[in-house]
């Protein structure tokens, strides 16, 4: 998020509140200006039924966008409902000014660390912010930088009233802008809570070239994280930052719950040599850059579930993926080939060793 529009925001954050008498605090100097300093007492009702005379105006020129019948606040803030959330990304209908943008920003963050509820609000507070600050920048473009009449026109024809009656305002608006971390402080972040999903997605790598090379002759197996955990590392190719030995199970437990997403998410190129999956992990995704990758990359994840994880020994991984993409048909990838020494290792790995029988004396 800009810096500005975060120290614009807690310049104007409510400070305190005292009984019925609210006071606002400003960053001019250290004056503390109270509804003694203004009359914020107008005439009782005229300044409200104004208001909502010109709201019943605006409503007919600019209808609600609003998808289903469930606020934002109920499914997307005070609880995460995943299901609820893809089935909105994925549909086709049109929603309201950054709806979908704050979403998929929820979503694909849920993916990288689910049980962190702090970062997934992070995001989608992040996004909010950003999506304001654009559109506050365009209407002081188109009023010469007259800031409060950018302020009415953006609020009232660019953005609409659904971003703020859904998102902005039962989130905590300005407070909440306020209280977000940095995006600087975010990536980091992010980056930091990758490295699990890094490792699923290795597991289910291994797991992939043993179902499409191995899986037909009895003597390999099945894939299995006993066997595929020791090897990741040794043929990943990936940095030392990567955990090892019997972290890796422990990496893997922590992010296997949507690993088809991610693993399918590395299979899709989104710009020249770089992933979905890295475009991710490095806090650079975006429902508008990769929006239409949606419906191929929840294909591609169906195919992960049916195609390696049904035919593997992680059956109870296998159903909690199909739970998130059984709504689509699956699209076949193709696996990104080893090198033959590293064919060759996981060939070894997972060739069932022939106990030899000793003769009884």
């Amino acid at each position: 998020m800009a810096k500005h529009v975060r120290d614009r925001a807690r310049d104007r954050a409510v400070s305190n509140s005292s009984g019925s008498r609210t006071n606002f605090m400003y960053k001019t100097g250290c004056a503390v200006m109270s509804d003694d300093t203004y009359n914020l007492n107008p005439p009782e009702n005229s300044l409200e039924q104004s208001w909502y005379a010109f709201q019943e105006k605006i409503g007919k020129n600019f209808p609600s966008e609003k998808v289903g019948s469930k606020n934002f606040f109920d499914y997307a803030w005070d609880k995460f409902d995943i299901l609820e959330i893809i089935s909105i990304l994925c549909s086709e209908d049109k929603s309201y000014f950054g709806h979908k943008e704050v979403l998929y920003a929820g979503f694909i963050t849920w993916m990288i660390c689910d049980y962190n509820t702090k970062m997934i609000r992070n995001s989608m507070s992040l996004t909010a912010s950003l999506c304001l600050d654009s559109a506050e920048r365009a209407a002081r473009d188109k009023y010469n930088n007259i800031g409060q009449l950018g302020d009415i026109f953006v609020r009232m024809f660019l953005i609409g009233p659904d971003f703020f009656n859904q998102i902005y305002y039962p989130i905590g608006g300005v407070l909440q802008i306020a209280r977000t971390t940095s995006r600087r402080t975010f990536r980091k972040q992010l980056a930091k809570e990758s490295l699990r999903k890094i490792c699923a997605n290795e597991v289910i790598r291994i797991y992939h070239h043993h179902v499409d090379n191995l899986s037909h002759d009895k003597q390999f197996g099945k894939p299995s994280l006993n066997k595929a955990a020791p090897l990741v590392w040794e043929v990943s190719g990936l940095s030392q930052e990567l955990p090892a030995g019997r972290k890796i199970k422990t990496a893997w437990y922590l992010a296997n719950k949507s690993a088809a997403l991610s693993y399918a998410a590395s299979s899709i190129i989104v710009d020249k040599d770089k992933t979905l999956f890295e475009a991710i992990c490095e806090g650079n995704s975006t429902w508008r850059k990769h929006g239409k990758y949606f419906d191929e990359w929840f294909g591609r994840a169906r195919y992960a579930v049916e195609h390696i994880l049904m035919n593997s020994s992680e059956q109870n991984t296998a159903k909690d993926n199909l739970y998130l993409v059984s709504h689509v048909d699956p699209i076949p990838f193709a696996n990104k080939p080893y090198p033959q020494i590293y064919a060759e290792e996981i060939a070894r790995t997972f060739k069932i060793k022939k106990v030899r029988k000793t003769e009884s004396s």
